[in-house]
């Protein structure tokens, strides 16, 4: 019975103990205002998002022909950010005054606008787009992952 005890106890750790740690996060996305996509991408920008906010949104709009847009970047329930892009998206164009808004689910998602909206709709500025990754749950995970290995091994 050693065995099975062991192994309960190598999944109680790689398993359990992970999405009890992780699931306790906030849920995050970029939230800032800005002319360009990537403006708002530093971890300086991430927000943890309040309780029942589940959705990372971005709204952009074009105020004069793709030559001057504004970013914003929040966190939103699921349903206002559904209300919004069914309220703008119809006239997601290219003409001054259209709004298009983008709706996703995945923490810090809300980088990009919608890629099917078209190419006048992502305005990079000259900096590079890094990719920023929170440490957190990389060294939560290894962590773990070290123990159950030393518990099975030993």
């Amino acid at each position: 019975m050693a065995g099975l005890r062991e192994y309960t106890v190598v999944l109680v750790v790689l398993f359990v103990i992970p999405t009890a740690v992780l699931g306790a996060l906030p849920f995050q996305c970029y939230g800032c205002t800005g002319r360009y996509t990537d403006d708002c991408i530093s971890n300086k920008d991430i927000v943890n998002c309040t309780r029942g906010q589940d959705t990372c949104m971005m709204e952009v709009i074009n105020f004069k022909s793709s030559l001057q847009m504004r970013y914003t970047k929040m966190c939103t329930t699921r349903s206002a950010c559904q209300q919004a892009k069914s309220r703008y998206s119809k006239g997601c164009h290219n003409a001054e005054g259209a709004i298009c808004v983008t709706c996703c689910n995945t923490a810090r998602c809300n980088v990009r606008p919608d890629p099917t909206y078209g190419p006048d709709w992502v305005r990079l500025s000259r900096r590079s787009a890094g990719v920023h990754v929170s440490p957190g749950g990389a060294v939560v995970m290894t962590v773990l992952t070290v123990l159950a290995m030393h518990l099975v091994f030993h």
